[in-house]
């Protein structure tokens, strides 16, 4: 791959750059993002480089005229021979949605108790999405660590004895699309101490 960038004008509008005297090269364009998103950006790029995994991120970039911006970066590699010719694909300005996101995830982090979103899928499987900090101190456990394995707060709701119910409260709010609530006991992990 030769580094040579083409930006559309709606791209260099989004960047307030001049697309009569800003020619953008692979370096240029990379260094338009914040300096705390600079790695993350280098590392999907080269990553879809060497490997052709398409890359899907957010991040903030700081425009010509020092504007802070959150877009969305989507991009896909082409291939010819074992070797990547070119990247394409798309910018997003997400800068309101992103501020929305933000201002929303803050007002529900300092509420009491903990605010989150479940998902149930067809095959099974769950996952929990915008968990707020009070996870910690109802659940014992991270916002981290219950969106990355349900199990943690299964394992307590079981602990409790209420899992079959609390299981079936989630299946009839599906089934007949009405708000789901519903109480169950929950046993805390208990803190290990090492002395």
């Amino acid at each position: 791959m030769q580094g040579k960038v083409y930006w559309s004008d709606m791209l260099h509008e989004l960047h307030e750059t001049d697309p009569k005297s800003f020619v953008p090269d692979l370096e240029s364009a990379i260094k338009f993002y914040r300096e705390d998103y600079l790695q993350v950006v280098r590392d999907n790029i080269e990553n879809c480089i060497n490997t052709g995994e398409p890359f899907d991120f957010e991040a903030i970039m700081v425009t010509a005229k020092k504007k802070e911006r959150w877009i969305r970066a989507i991009g896909t590699a082409e291939f010819e021979g074992g070797i990547c010719k070119r990247i394409y694909g798309s910018f997003q300005n997400i800068h309101q949605h992103k501020e929305t996101e933000i201002r929303l995830q803050t007002l529900a982090d300092n509420l009491p108790g903990v605010v989150f979103q479940y998902l149930m899928y067809p095959d099974g499987t769950d996952e929990l999405k915008s968990v707020t900090k009070g996870s910690q101190e109802v659940w014992g456990f991270s916002q981290e660590a219950v969106t990355e394995n349900t199990n943690l707060l299964w394992n307590q709701i079981i602990e409790g004895g209420e899992y079959d119910s609390v299981k079936e409260s989630i299946l009839h709010s599906i089934q007949h699309r009405t708000k789901w609530t519903a109480r169950w006991k929950y046993v805390m992990v208990a803190a290990i101490v090492v002395l």
